[in-house]
């Protein structure tokens, strides 16, 4: 793929519905034996992953708590998925996103946890949170259309925002390092998979006690 990315950095996919947003982050995630999902949809449980926590409401409250667990795992990517939801542009940032995307590339204090990265996948970049857009690695952006999401995004990518509304579908630009490039197609190598399974385990009972990585899509 066009970005490589460590367990630590934190990637924004962004674009609208059926456009490769998922195709994308789900190779990604085969990256990482030690994943896991944030899914407000139940997209991710439906496509066979394993280690998916489905939230039962949208209370920041029941966000924080995931977070902090994840935090105390350590040495873990996590996929905040409709991110614009959890991390508005509107509201603070719940303590422990903030902890992650500020502080993630490190161990935490205690000895126990840290070492955090995160893929935010949204249809609304505009929409989330700056802090979390600021400190990406790298964004990767597919259709839009909205005028909001349009005229936000040409701060980054200049007029190259305007090709975004005729975008092909598992297409993209990237925007890294302040220099935009592509588009690119998302190509997904013939030995996409999983190679390893790696049991996650965790005490809080708002995450499941054990997870696994399936072993292909």
């Amino acid at each position: 793929m066009i970005c490589n990315i460590a367990i630590t950095d934190k990637i924004i996919i962004a674009g609208e519905t059926g456009t490769g947003k998922t195709t994308l982050a789900q190779y990604y995630l085969s990256l990482f034996p030690r994943h896991i999902i944030y899914d407000p949809m139940a997209e991710y449980e439906d496509a066979g992953f394993t280690n998916v926590y489905v939230p039962d409401t949208d209370d920041p409250e029941e966000y924080e708590n995931f977070l902090a667990n994840v935090w105390q795992l350590g040495n873990i990517m996590t996929l905040i998925d409709e991110a614009e939801t959890v991390m508005p542009e509107k509201k603070n940032l719940v303590p422990h996103a903030y902890k992650i995307i500020m502080k993630g590339r490190h161990v935490d204090k205690s000895g126990q946890g840290g070492l955090v990265g995160m893929i935010a996948v949204t249809k609304r970049i505009a929409e989330l949170k700056k802090t979390v857009v600021s400190q990406a690695k790298a964004i990767m952006l597919f259709r839009h259309f909205l005028p909001t999401d349009i005229d936000y995004l040409k701060s980054f990518v200049g007029d190259k925002a305007n090709d975004l509304k005729s975008m092909q579908d598992h297409h993209f630009l990237l925007y890294s390092r302040g220099e935009t490039t592509g588009p690119h197609k998302v190509v997904i190598p013939k030995n996409f998979g999983y190679a390893n399974k790696q049991k996650l385990n965790t005490n809080n009972n708002n995450i499941n006690n054990n997870y696994e990585s399936v072993d292909s899509l």
